[in-house]
């Protein structure tokens, strides 16, 4: 089953550890831009989505501009823009087989903080951020899977000071990250284009 413009992927397309390290040290460079964290919760949910944007306006997001050719990346730009498809296909192609295999798990790409712990809060934000470029269709998925995002919105709400979610809490929210996207891209496949 290939989906309009994404040809079939090979794993072995997916970024290496030195390839995220090269994207999330340019993505630093400006605070207003996403993590890596944040881009993998970001395509996620435009991954599941049933409109396709174009990529200007699908990667723009990431740099915090509107059109990724004004992201001004200079000589950086052909092989971010690489990077950034082989991210996206690898997510593609994930939930694409965990449809068809329930044995195959999403799992989101989260960071680690000093002590090893996981918050999930960027990917969670990034999601949300996804999810308001089509806030219609996501209404309509929140209509038929009701509190299918509570989790991803707690995870996304949670603030950085003052109380937080514990550890056990955390885990479950987190481990429910892969149900939601399955079940998102299952409900939006007969309208994805």
């Amino acid at each position: 089953m290939t989906r309009g413009f994404l040809p079939e992927f090979d794993e072995s397309g997916a970024l290496d550890v030195d390839e995220f390290e090269r994207l999330d040290d340019l993505l630093s460079r400006d605070a207003a831009r996403m993590n890596v964290e944040a881009l993998d919760g970001y395509f996620a949910a435009l991954v599941c989505a049933p409109r396709q944007a174009s990529t200007g306006l699908r990667f723009g997001p990431v740099f915090a501009v509107d059109v990724f050719a004004d992201a001004a990346l200079g000589d950086d730009a052909p092989w971010v823009e690489r990077l950034l498809w082989r991210h996206w296909r690898t997510i593609d192609f994930t939930l694409r087989t965990a449809l068809e295999d329930p044995a195959v798990d999403y799992q989101p790409l989260l960071f680690e903080d000093d002590t090893g712990a996981i918050a999930g809060n960027d990917w969670a934000q990034g999601f949300l951020r996804g999810l308001a470029d089509d806030p219609r269709a996501w209404a309509g998925f929140t209509e038929a899977s009701p509190g299918a995002l509570d989790g991803v919105q707690r995870l996304a709400a949670e603030p950085q000071a003052g109380p937080r979610v514990d550890a056990a809490e955390r885990d479950v929210l987190i481990a429910g990250i892969a149900a939601v996207l399955v079940a998102a891209y299952r409900h939006f496949e007969p309208v994805r284009g």
